[in-house]
């Protein structure tokens, strides 16, 4: 896994490379969490994630929670079709806001 992260005007950008299972969740964790105080607005992009299991799934859900008790927005992009598969199964689709790409999720923050 390859986390990078960017900044584009006022959104906090986490871009996931990848896999995401048990022998890097510590990292995951770290990034989201430490990245969540930095920005309003945050985007995790998954173009690039090519396995999330359920672990990962936990730490998503983790970071959602704490942007939301900061008062902060937390959005996903990128997802492939097996990734929204599990949001899907698991409700969260439901919870976090999906957009298609990164582009479209720069775009609807410009728009709030």
């Amino acid at each position: 896994m390859i986390i990078e992260v960017n900044r584009k005007k006022d959104v906090k950008i986490i871009q996931v490379f990848g896999k995401v299972g048990f022998e890097n969740s510590v990292e995951f964790k770290n990034t989201l969490i430490e990245n969540i105080s930095e920005c309003d607005k945050i985007v995790l992009d998954f173009t690039n994630l090519t396995y999330l299991n359920s672990m990962g799934l936990g730490i998503i859900v983790k970071a959602y929670t704490k942007a939301s008790e900061e008062d902060r927005k937390l959005w996903v992009c990128g997802l492939s079709e097996n990734i929204k598969k599990l949001f899907s199964i698991t409700k969260l689709d439901n919870i976090i806001t999906i957009k298609e790409d990164l582009e479209d999720a720069l775009i609807s923050f410009d728009e709030e």
